[in-house]
Formats: structure tokens, sequence, C-alpha cells
């Protein structure tokens, strides 16, 4: 828990305060938030997490602008709505939130989810430069929510039959959940998205 503690202090130091994730202190939690006006899922809400997270977000600063130092190309700016670094039941996650009006196929968040990963990469670099800290232990999930007026409950994880989809540039193969989400605001818990 030490560790992991060190480990997300050190990432709040190296990310701007105008990017961290608006968090909810009453229940430990983040909010992420699609601002465009014609976005379906506009609000989803992660609760109970544990006394050690961190979230921030990379489309801050201008749209489809990761960094000021890229030329404003397709693919290459596009990063996900937030990243979140937790510890929950003795285990290390970094996760990966996408939220869409609807799941329209997978070059519609390969993008977001291709470049996020390579920025994570990026900060363990500067962090083992630097900090002599890696994310080696952390397990990385990336996790699509989208809206879907036809479900009949508020939510509900879509079904792969087990097939890991692989995402180009990322190294290993990785399991991309989905999470169909009935009504434009919306509220989850980090068990439910980690166990189900």
């Amino acid at each position: 828990m030490k560790h992991t503690a060190n480990i997300l202090e050190k990432i709040r130091e190296m990310i701007d305060q105008k990017v961290w994730l608006r968090t909810n202190t009453g229940n430990p939690s983040i909010i992420l938030e699609e601002n465009k006006p014609d976005a379906k899922l506009k609000k989803l809400e992660i609760n109970h997490l544990p006394e050690h997270f961190f979230g921030f977000k990379l489309d801050f600063y201008e749209p489809n602008r990761i960094s000021a130092y890229f030329a404003p190309i397709e693919n290459i700016n596009q990063g996900c709505d937030g990243i979140l670094f937790v510890e929950f039941e003795e285990k290390r996650y970094i996760i990966f939130c996408e939220l869409k009006s609807s799941d329209q196929g997978k070059k519609d968040y390969f993008p977001q989810f291709q470049n996020t990963n390579c920025f994570v990469d990026f900060l363990e670099i500067l962090l083992k430069e630097y900090q002599n800290l890696d994310f080696q232990a952390f397990e990385r999930k990336f996790i699509l929510f989208y809206r879907d007026k036809s479900i009949e409950t508020s939510h509900a994880l879509v079904n792969f039959r087990g097939k890991s989809v692989i995402i180009p540039a990322i190294r290993n193969q990785h399991k991309i959940r989905k999470f169909a989400i009935k009504y434009s605001e919306h509220t989850l818990s980090l068990d439910e998205i980690l166990r189900k």
C-alpha cells in the first residue's frame, strides 16, 4: 500500500491540476464527463474508491489535442476521457476509461486507448528515470462506456465470449470491457467495473 501511495503521489506531482478528474469527497469517487453538446453519455461517476487513487483526463487543453507539441492531426491527438490509478483488494490497476454516445466500432475508440497507453508509458519512463519507480505491478484495464437506451437495466456488461481484442501499438493483448449505459448520467462502483 505504501508503495502505491508513493507512486500516486509522484504522478499527482507530475500532472497539471487542471486535468485532474473531479472528485466527490463524501463518497470517494471520480467523475468522467463528456462536454460535447451532442454527447449522449454525459457523465459517469465511479464511486466506492479506496483511500489511494488518482485520476486525470487527456482531452482538456484543446479539442482533439493531447499536447501542444503535436500538430492537430487525426489519431495521435485523441486521448481517453479518464485514466484512473488505483489499488483495489491488494491489486494495482491503471484503468483507461472512454465515454461514447454509442458502440460504433473499434475505429471510434482504438486511437484513444492507443494514445493514452503511450502517454502512460511516457509517465512510467519519467518515474523510472527520476524516482526509480515503475508500473510493473499495475494491471492495465481498458473500458468503454457507451449509451444504449434499449437495455432493460440501468447498465450492463456486454458479453465478449472471452475473446481478447488486439489494440495495435499496445504490446500485449488486452480485453476491452464494454458497459452499455441506459441513461445520460450514471454511477458505477469500482467493484462493478473490475469484477463483472
